[in-house]
Order: structure tokens, then sequence, then C-alpha cells
């Protein structure tokens, strides 16, 4: 950090140090997995209570007359509310921190739980699940950012991280439904199912309140704050050396994720395939009961555990990705695939990774689909959610990645891009879910996404084939690009001290946002 008072034409440049206890990439290892721990814990909880009502939709139709459609809603609007949340809060964590959104959104978590579990009102129940959804939104988004600022430098643990918290987020539903139909079918007609998530979500509040900031201007603004008021006046962070109106911030913070997906290519495909594994989980909520329920006459209690093959495969996930990832980047693709300037160490290698998961999420499509029927043993149909599993762990895991590299900073916003796409389209999906069994059946109701998902393998072949020039090419890539490159100069400039002359204001060369 560099501090000098001087006069108001001088800036003093407030940085971090080499070995600066407040920055987070000088933390212990162990504080750090601490802290991966709290934010895929929260990850669960966000995940576990989306589809949590789908076992309670038996003891809303009972208790309250009321049509599927009606009861499906209870899930959809929860889903629903995961794509509005990450609007707000990921840019308020570029705006204001990673741990204020936590601090804000998850008491409100808390909060919005009870009238959906105590009611006694359909439509007060489903008003308060969406707004549950919204708040549980930060948690499922704002993690990779804050994954981001702890392994900045460190690719293979940013890698690990978020592969823990991604199949942290994904089996939080997995384990849900198994839970929740035990819990329903002697329950009664109260939604204990959703009171236990109140108790569940109140318990980690702890987590959250110590939860500590990672985002680096944020810590520099409030250590300038501190600076200024013990009379340093012309301290100043990097980022504070613009002073953006109310306008400008609503331009370049709030709808910076909107002009992502109708601007970035690269957004827009991550997001195509996000949003048909996100979509495909959802539709299973509603397709699995049904299935197990009616075509292989599966007990209330043990309805649910078939998505334990769903829990099985992301963890297989887990431990191929890294295997895979050794084996497949060095190999050489065909050229038409691979151009040479892809190296082994190129973000776009991760695709080629994406490309087998890819071609993996068709196949268990359409195994589960051919096999669903009465006249096939439960269990064959049961196994094929261990490779959809595997495929949208690892199609999730390469996408964000290829994210992060691509815009740096801005990975909280491409994120809300693809969060409010994989949600909407995943409401729609379980509105519709028992319309497209009941016109189609399961056979050709899952086959038509099978089919879907093999359209749109071209996907990773383009950004494999062309990713490097469409980076290149991207505006908010080259921004956020920009900005860490300055950040670095400042940091370098800083740490010269008084070793030679300093130029009167180390941020005139900054353009920050």
């Amino acid at each position: 950090m560099s501090s000098q008072a001087g006069s108001t034409e001088r800036v003093d440049a407030v940085t971090f140090s080499n070995d600066d206890i407040e920055d987070c990439r000088n933390w212990s290892k162990g504080k750090k997995n601490f802290v991966t721990f709290q934010v895929a814990m929260l990850c669960f909880a966000a995940g576990f209570g989306s589809p949590l009502f789908a076992p309670a939709e038996i003891q809303l139709i009972e208790r309250f007359h009321v049509n599927q459609e009606t009861a499906d809603s209870g899930l959809a609007v929860f889903v629903l509310g995961f794509s509005f949340g990450p609007l707000f809060c990921s840019p308020m964590s570029e705006l204001y921190g990673r741990r204020l959104p936590y601090l804000i959104s998850w008491p409100l978590l808390i909060v919005c739980t009870i009238p959906s579990a105590f009611a006694n009102n359909v439509a007060v129940i489903i008003v308060f699940r969406f707004l549950s959804g919204c708040f549980a939104a930060c948690a499922s988004n704002n993690g990779f950012g804050l994954l981001n600022d702890l392994f900045n430098h460190d690719v293979q643990a940013r890698n690990v991280a978020m592969a823990w918290v991604t199949i942290a987020f994904c089996a939080g539903p997995c384990l849900s439904l198994p839970i929740g139909f035990f819990v329903v079918a002697d329950a009664g007609p109260n939604f204990w199912i959703l009171r236990m998530y109140f108790i569940f979500t109140a318990c980690l509040l702890p987590l959250v309140l110590a939860l500590p900031e990672t985002h680096g201007p944020t810590i520099l603004a409030n250590r300038s704050k501190k600076m200024r008021k013990s009379g340093i006046l012309n301290a100043r962070a990097a980022h504070e050396s613009q002073h953006l109106t109310v306008r400008q911030i609503y331009a370049t913070h709030v709808l910076r994720p909107a002009l992502m997906a109708i601007r970035e290519p690269i957004v827009q495909g991550s997001s195509i395939w996000m949003t048909l594994t996100t979509a495909l989980i959802y539709l299973f909520f509603e397709i699995y009961p049904t299935v197990f329920l009616q075509q292989h006459n599966f007990s209330l209690q043990l309805v649910g555990l078939p998505f334990l093959s769903l829990f099985i495969g992301f963890f297989m996930g887990i431990i191929l990705m890294p295997i895979l990832t050794k084996i497949i980047l060095p190999m050489r693709f065909p050229s038409f695939l691979q151009p040479p300037n892809v190296t082994p160490t190129s973000p776009e290698a991760i695709m080629k990774v994406s490309l087998i998961a890819c071609a993996l999420m068709p196949v268990s499509l359409f195994w589960f689909a051919w096999t669903s029927g009465a006249g096939v043993h439960w269990i064959v149909p049961t196994l094929s959610g261990i490779p959809f599993a595997i495929s949208t762990l690892l199609i999730t895991l390469t996408f964000v990645n290829y994210l992060s590299h691509t815009y740096t900073i801005y990975t909280n916003s491409a994120g809300a891009c693809t969060s409010f796409f994989r949600s909407i389209i995943g409401a729609v999906l379980t509105i519709s879910s028992h319309k497209i069994l009941s016109s189609l059946g399961s056979k050709w109701g899952v086959s038509l996404f099978g089919f879907l998902s093999l359209g749109l393998l071209p996907i990773p072949m383009i950004f494999l084939r062309f990713g490097e020039s469409m980076r290149a090419k991207s505006y908010y890539a080259r921004e956020a690009s920009s900005i860490v490159a300055n950040m670095k100069k400042t940091e370098q400039m800083a740490g010269l001290e008084d070793a030679s002359e300093k130029p009167a204001s180390l941020t005139s060369a900054l353009n920050e946002v």
C-alpha cells in the first residue's frame, strides 16, 4: 500500500502490498478452504430448497383442493426467483463487495420461509416461495465470484473449489427429494417439509455472518476511507479515481448482465447449454415421481430414492473432472476443431472436456426415456441418472471455467445472465412437465430433449475452434482485462514507494469502472 499525505493535487494510491494480510490471495490454505466450505454449504442450502415443494404438492392438493398446475407453481416460482435475484445481487457484489449481498439476502430468505411454511393460504405460500427463491439466488450465484477472488492466481485450486461448490448446489436437490418424500409421508396435512427448510436456513446464519470480504476494490475502498479519517485526505483506491453518477452506475453495473446477454456470444452459448442442463433437472423433479409412482408402483416414502443416482453421478463427475482434464487437454483434436494456437493451457482447451460431456447428455436422456416404462425393471432408468449427472456437472464446470477465464472480474455479471435464463426455462418446464408427460409420454417427452441436446453440440465446437478470436472481439472481456491490467500496474507503481519520484497521480492512467 502506498500512503503519503500531500497537497490536494496529489493522489495517494491505496493498494495491496505483496504480503498484505487483507488480500484474500495471501490467506492461508486453511482459511481459503473454510471460506470455500461456507460458500458450498450456502449453495447446498439454496439448491436444497428449490425442489422441496415437489413432495409438498400432494399435501397442497389435498389440503386446499387445488389443481396440479397450481401445485406445480409452488416449485416453479422458487425457480423463477433464481432468475431475478442475481440481477440485483450480482451487480451489488461488484459495487459493494461479496459479503454485503449475503448479509442482506440470507436473513430475508429466513424471514420469507416462515409464511410459506406456516401460512394457511395458497396465494401467500406461492408469493413467499417466489421471494425465497430471489433471496436464495445470492448464495447460488455469487459464490463463483468470491472463489475467483480467493484463487485468482491459482487456476487449479480455483477449479477444485468451484467443483465442490457446484456439486454442493447440485447435491442439494438430490438429497432434498428423498428426505422430502419421507417427511411428507408421515407429516399429515402440515407443511413440515417447508418448516424443516426454515430451521435449516436459520441454522446456517452464523456461517453467513462469519463470511469474510474478498472483493479487493471493496477492501481497498474501506481502507482508503479509514486513512482519510485519520488525516491522509488524498488517499484513494484505484477505482475511486472516477466518481460515477447514479445513471452511470446503473448503466455499467445494473444493466451489465442484460447487455452481456445481448452482446456476448460466449455468454449466449454458455447460457444455452447451462440452461438446458438446469431445466432438465427441474423437469426430472416432476417426471421422476410420476414415472416411479405410477409406472413402477413405488411407495410415497421411496419415490425420491432414484434421485440418489444423480447424487452418485455428481460425485463421480468430481472424480472424473481432473482425470479428464489431465488426459484430454494435452490431446490434439482434428485441426478443423482445434486450431494450432489452442494449447493445453489456453482457455479454449477446456471445451474439449465440455464437448465430451455435451455428447454424453443425449445418451443419458435417450437411456432414461426408452427404459422408463413399466415393462423395464426400475433400476435401469434409475441408473441413467448417473451419466446424466456426470454430464451436467462437467458441462457446468467447463462453461463456468470458461466464463471465469474470459470475464475475470465480471464473472458474477456473466453468471447472472446464465442464472436468469436457466431459472426462467426451469420454471416453464416445471409448470409444463405434466402436460408434456400427458401428451407425449415419458418416452417421447424426454426424447424431445435428447434431440435438442444433439442439436446443441456445435456450441462447444465453435468455442474450441473460434473462442480465442471471440474473446479478442468481446467488449466486456477486453474491458475486464484492461481493468485488471491497470490494477496490477497501480500495485507495481505503488510498490516503488519512495525509491523514485512518483507521478503526480498514480491513477491518471486508470480507466476503472
